[in-house]
């Protein structure tokens, strides 16, 4: 014993003068010794007891940021506390819900309609107390169970992923099919969040239209949301697609219901005429009267007499080709012609 000897046991406190083999007794809790000399425990560990000369790694689900502690923290909501030895706690992964204290893992999924960001803590998207809650996934999207981010990545299930065309979805919708199929007079291409009107000259007949039909030939429609293109009606033409005014049929011509899908305007026959416009059918065309003639189709004034170059005369005087044409009321000023 000329020389120093080591205290008795583990655990033991001997500070520098000990004269005791036992030191001062045990170290407190909080603190271990493993060579006599008393220690605060490290960060990520406990040290529950008093004579502790191995301290205790914090255990999954609970973490510790200072030295000297008797025990853990458990792991505040909204964060996880995975493997042991945790210094301080983790976030609670996007996409998930950490809704309990001292998870050591995620587990619970965020709910189908809704995405859940970095730190959720609550599994109630009503809660109006805290930020930390589930968010409705955007209208024309929809969201399956565990979603972290609204963006849209097609086929990548951790974000928010378009409405089926065909279909509309409202905020939180649970399925690609959303609300239902896109009604009648509406279309719904892909990613849709409420039904759109067919623009004018167009039609959507059935449900579930992803782009609206233009109107056909002979068809037109005057105003949206048409669900199937009227009938250009009689005295009036309709001669392309995606018409929405119908054009009258100009004076000299008709129109009728038995045009036979025709969609344009036809002349009144040789034989009448008209001045009228929007004629519904060829017996509205005017015949041409006595003393008139009505040699063409599409005529919209008789021809009489008076409109037709006089004939010429003979004549016995010396004039030349070009004084007796000049004669002619046909080829005199303002005349209309040779005869």
């Amino acid at each position: 014993f000329s020389a120093p000897q080591a205290c008795f046991g583990r655990g033991a406190r001997c500070p520098e003068g000990t004269a005791s083999p036992s030191g001062f007794g045990p170290t407190p809790a909080g603190f271990f010794s493993d060579t006599g000399e008393m220690r605060p425990c490290p960060v990520g560990t406990f040290c529950p007891r008093e004579g502790t000369w191995d301290p205790l790694p914090c255990r999954p689900g609970t973490f510790n940021g200072q030295v000297g502690q008797t025990e853990c923290t458990p792991c505040p909501r909204g964060h996880i506390c995975p493997g042991f030895g945790r210094v301080d706690p983790a976030m609670c992964p996007a996409g998930y819900v950490c809704s309990q204290e001292g998870q050591p893992t995620a587990v619970s999924r965020c709910p189908a309609g809704f995405y859940c960001l970095s730190g959720t803590s609550t599994a109630d998207p009503f809660r109006n107390d805290t930020t930390l809650r589930p968010y409705a996934c955007r209208p024309g999207t929809w969201c399956p169970a565990g979603v972290g981010s609204p963006e849209v990545v097609k086929d990548d299930f951790f974000h928010a992923q378009n409405c089926t065309a065909g279909f509309f979805c409202e905020a939180a919708s649970v399925t690609p099919t959303g609300m239902g199929l896109c009604p009648k007079g509406f279309f719904c291409p892909e990613g849709t969040p409420a039904p759109i009107p067919t623009p004018k000259g167009t039609e959507a007949a059935s449900e579930g239209t992803v782009q609206p039909a233009n109107c056909l030939p002979n068809t037109y429609a005057p105003t949206i949301q048409t669900v199937q293109c009227y009938p250009c009606p009689p005295g009036t033409s309709c001669e392309f697609e995606a018409m929405f005014e119908v054009q009258v049929c100009p004076p000299g011509t008709y129109r009728s219901v038995s045009a036979d899908g025709n969609p344009v305007c036809l002349g009144c026959p040789a034989g009448t005429w008209s001045k009228q416009w929007e004629l519904r059918d060829v017996g509205e065309c005017t015949p041409c009267g006595p003393g008139i003639v009505c040699p063409v189709t599409t005529m919209i004034s008789p021809c009489s007499r008076f409109d037709l170059p006089a004939p010429f005369t003979p004549t016995t005087e010396p004039l030349s080709r070009f004084q007796c044409l000049a004669r002619n009321r046909g080829e005199g000023e303002g005349g209309t012609g040779d005869p």
